[in-house]
Parts: structure tokens; sequence; C-alpha cells
């Protein structure tokens, strides 16, 4: 990659998804990053100078989320054992990594093209050792200037309040709206953190299992190309949300998804239920949206996904 990164309208349509574009190239043929590659040493300088107190804050649900609506996800077992006397040990049977906070890697999902930069086949998709797994993220971790869109206080504050288990389209007009009642700017290379309010319900599922019911819907991004659009164009490394989807749940048909054209076409790094609560507090308090963050994903070769392992530092 050298030189300003093409607008979205410049890049070359798909072969196979008109009018969706391709970012395939963009970061070098063999990039298998993607859209992680603008996380720059001098980016990550930049952002660890926002540090003024330490203050961490936390970005991940517990890993035992009650969610029923994953069922090709199963409920792992956590089994703790005495090796010998007075030293624990432990193993995790049917361990699905995302099944809460999580990152999703570059070979989770393919394009109308095919995976990222045409590095995985369709053929060597399921090879547990394939290209674009999650350990390539974790070799380097995700750790810049993170900026939180705090979609949910603000339209509770102009009288339009999200409900968190239903299904609505939150635009980028929207997203514009929020930054600039914020007073933050995104940049290139920025971490996206955006919040719906999914989180504040996850955190009632989780102290009260049973209590309530998650269905298959939730408030998400815009599922059309002015979003697609929109992302590209701000050049964000990764992009983050308190939902199960980052786009809107369920989609209006299989072409309307997000997630074939940022992962499969843009190689941007998505991140899923992630606990935006505390971070929102903070932010608020502060009058302040922008702070350094901090991921390690699991280094599990070919990983399709991993725990989110994210915080916030102030």
């Amino acid at each position: 990659m050298s030189g300003e990164l093409p607008r979205y309208n410049a890049l070359p349509l798909s072969r196979n998804g008109a009018p969706w574009r391709t970012g395939w190239g963009v970061f070098g043929k063999d990039s298998e990053l993607g859209t992680l590659e603008l996380l720059t040493p001098e980016r990550r300088r930049a952002a660890a100078a926002l540090v003024e107190e330490g203050v961490t804050i936390n970005l991940d649900h517990p890993l035992d989320i009650p969610l029923e609506i994953f069922e090709f996800r199963p409920k792992f077992k956590h089994n703790v054992f005495e090796i010998m006397p007075g030293y624990l040990d432990e193993t995790l049977d049917d361990f699905a990594p995302q099944l809460s906070s999580q990152w999703d890697s570059l070979r989770h999902v393919r394009s109308p093209d095919g995976f990222y930069n045409d590095l995985v086949s369709d053929a060597e998709s399921l090879n547990p050792r394939s290209l674009l797994g999650i350990d390539k993220v974790a070799e380097a971790g995700i750790i810049g200037r993170g900026v939180l869109l705090d979609v949910c206080e603000y339209m509770a504050s102009i009288g339009d309040p999200i409900e968190p288990n239903s299904r609505r389209e939150i635009s980028t007009a929207i997203l514009d709206d929020v930054a600039a009642s914020q007073g933050v700017t995104i940049k290139t290379g920025d971490i996206l953190l955006l919040r719906f309010g999914v989180d504040t319900f996850l955190r009632r599922l989780i102290d009260q299992p049973g209590s309530i019911e998650m269905r298959y819907e939730a408030p998400g991004l815009m599922q059309d190309e002015s979003t697609l659009e929109w992302l590209w164009d701000k050049h964000v490394a990764a992009i983050c949300a308190d939902n199960i989807g980052v786009e809107v749940t369920p989609p209006r048909g299989p072409d309307t998804r997000l997630h074939p054209a940022l992962l499969g076409l843009f190689g941007l790094t998505m991140g899923e239920l992630f606990d935006l609560v505390d971070l929102s507090r903070e932010c608020k308090s502060r009058a302040r949206y922008e702070f350094l963050f901090v991921a390690k994903p699991f280094r599990l070769p070919g990983g399709v996904g991993s725990p989110a392992n994210a915080m916030a530092v102030f």
C-alpha cells in the first residue's frame, strides 16, 4: 500500500456482486490483514498518547452469555479438576469462540467473488489451518485509536429511543449526527465502536437468565451500499458493535447482508456482542469519545473467530 487510499467510487466493481465494489489488492495482493494494515506504528504511538490516567474499561461480556439464538454454537462446559493436592486445572468442552464478545476473521464469510484477496479457495475453506485466520490478527494485535459512536444515547436524547430486541436500521446520516453531537471526528485507521443499546439488554439476560427472551432481531447498520461507501471512505481499521452482527438483523434477503462485503471484499475485521455500557458512561462523564483501544485475539491457526479480549484505556 502506498499513497492515498482510493475512495469507494474509485474501487473496481466486484466480478459477481455488482453493484458492490471490491478492495482486493488495496493493501497488497497477499495481505491477510486487510484494513488492519492501517494500524501503523505511527498510529499506535498517536493512540498511546491518548492515555492520561491509565484508567481501563473492559469491553467483553462473560464468555457464557446464555444465548439461545445461535443453535449451531454449542454452549461450552467448564470443567475444573485437581491435578495434585492444591493444584487446579481446567478444560473447556465444546468451546465456541464466537458465542460471546468476539472477532470475525476474514475467513468467516466469503464475498460473491470469494474469500478476501482470493487467498482461500472454496475447496480449502474448511481446512483448519487455512490462510486469513484470526492468528494473523493476533500476531500484531488490534491496537489503535478507538472511537465510540453512542447511537443508543443519542437517539434517546432526541426522543427516539432504540428498542434493543427489535429490528431497526441505522443510517449513515444518523452516524454523522452522533459524531457531530459528540464532537468527535473519525480518522483513517480508527477502530470504530458502535453502541445500539443491545449491551444493556444482554446484561439483563446474563444477570437474570430466563427472565427475558432474546429474539433474532436487533438494531444495526442499514444494509445498503451507502453504508459500504461510508465505512470504506472513513478508512477505519476495524468495526465493533454491541449487537449480534454490526448490521441490522435479520436482513431483508441474502444479498443485503454487510458481512460478505465488509469481510470478503473490504478485508474489514468485525467485532460483535461487545459490552460498551461502561465505556458509554466513561465517555459521557469525560465528554470524550476517543481512547486507546487494545485487543489481543486468540492465536488460533486458521481461526474463524476469537473472543474479543478488548479494553479501552483513558
